[in-house]
Formats: structure tokens, C-alpha cells, sequence
């Protein structure tokens, strides 16, 4: 079992189910700019939250495997939902059945990478070197290390067009897009400290938790997202 305390386990289970309070509202508003990024987050926080409480209760090779994978197919939804979320909110992406086709071949083939770990002994470390008991970072091998490195650039590419939005936006919008900002570093932060071994205990489910009250906020007080970009509003006049 990996060494995580009661009070781990119990944030992990809040940090599973608090995303999922945001489906329905989400989904009720899914024409609006942003909301379909958001849903794809929601669902990927939840099961990465999820896999890491497999990760914990787990001593089985077998089943470490498994919740690895299906881990990766977590953060690869979530990472995919912010970069969503962000091109849709500032205009600069209309999501459309290409993205779709392009979401979903990216998705079968990382996850083939890492189910086919067996036959390369590519994506994490030798199954036989392990003993069910590590993170998913410290048994991280190339392949998983270079879909980490992508799916991080991704990120921070969000976040630079965000911080840009935030920058050059007056008003509310400007307020919306720096809360939206705000509201994702913590869980970056966590996250990336987890994953380079800086702490013990991973703090991601903090970040989530917050991340999703800021953006609840932001969707259900300060409708973000019924708020468009001026260049969009002007393609649509």
C-alpha cells in the first residue's frame, strides 16, 4: 500500500465526489463557451482522485498496473478539459467534430502505450521490479514521462493564454479570467510537487477541491461563461 494517512484517503474521497456536484449545472449550460472543457475536467479530476485511492488501499502489482493506466487516461481527460476550457473561453477555439476525432485519437493512443507496457517495458517500471506499494511517480518510466512532459506544456500554454486574457480584458471579464487563473496554480503547483517527489503527500486533492470551488463560483455567481470574448462576439454580429 502506498503510505498515505487517514486524512489523505479522506480528502482523496471529497476530492472524488466535489467535482461531480458540477455536472449537472455544467451540463445544463454546455452551449456556452468553456462548459464542455469543464465537463471534461470534472470527470477527469474525479477518477484521477479516484485511481489514487486505489493506489493507496492496493498492494497487488496487478492492480497497481490497472489504476496506473487508468490514472493516466484521468490526467490526460483533465489536461485536455483545461486546454478545452481555456480556447474556447477566449475565442480562439470552436470545439467541433474534428477536435472530438483529435481528442480521441490522442486518448487510444497514449492509452496503448501504457496498457502495452508488458510487451516494451516502456511506460512505467519493469512489473517485476515492483511491488504495488510506489506513487505513480515513482514508478514512472519513458513513455509516461514524455505524455507527462506534453500534457504539462499543454497546461502551461493554457495558462499563458489565460494570464493573457486576464492582462489585456477590463472589467468583469477581467476579474473572471484572473479568478480562473487563481483558481488552477494551486493544483499545478500540488501536482507538479507530487510528481517530482518535492513532498510526502500528494496535496493534489486540495488543489482540485479549490480549483472547483473557484470555478463553481465563477460559473454559478459571476457567469463566466455566458461572458464572450469580443472578437467572438463580433464573428457572430
Amino acid at each position: 500500500m502506498y503510505q498515505g494517512s487517514t486524512l489523505h484517503f479522506g480528502l482523496l474521497i471529497v476530492a472524488t465526489i466535489v467535482p461531480l456536484g458540477l455536472v449537472r449545472p455544467v451540463y445544463q449550460r454546455q452551449n456556452q463557451p468553456g462548459a464542455t472543457g469543464l465537463l471534461f475536467m470534472i470527470f477527469g479530476a474525479s477518477l484521477y482522485e479516484f485511481m489514487l485511492m486505489g493506489n493507496i488501499i492496493t498492494e497487488n502489482v496487478t492492480l497497481w498496473f490497472i489504476t496506473a493506466n487508468i490514472s493516466m487516461l484521468a490526467t490526460t481527460i483533465l489536461t485536455v478539459g483545461w486546454f478545452l476550457l481555456v480556447t474556447e473561453y477566449i475565442g480562439i477555439l470552436d470545439i467541433d467534430q474534428q477536435i472530438y476525432y483529435t481528442i480521441t485519437g490522442y486518448t487510444i493512443l497514449t492509452q496503448l502505450a501504457v496498457w502495452t507496457h508488458p510487451l516494451h517495458n516502456l511506460a512505467w517500471l519493469r512489473l517485476d521490479s515492483l511491488t504495488g506499494t510506489e506513487s505513480f511517480p515513482q514508478a514512472t518510466g519513458l513513455i509516461v514521462s514524455y505524455l507527462s512532459s506534453f500534457e504539462y506544456l499543454l497546461v502551461f500554454l493554457s495558462l499563458g493564454l489565460l494570464a493573457r486574457e486576464a492582462i489585456t480584458s477590463t472589467g468583469l471579464r477581467q476579474k473572471q479570467a484572473g479568478a480562473i487563473f487563481a483558481g488552477i496554480i494551486p493544483g499545478v503547483v500540488f501536482f507538479l510537487a507530487d510528481d517530482v517527489g518535492l513532498v510526502e503527500i500528494d496535496l493534489t486533492p486540495l488543489g482540485v477541491v479549490g480549483a472547483v470551488l473557484i470555478v463553481t463560483w465563477a460559473l454559478l455567481y459571476a457567469d463566466f461563461l455566458d461572458i464572450v470574448p469580443i472578437g467572438r462576439q463580433r464573428a457572430v454580429d
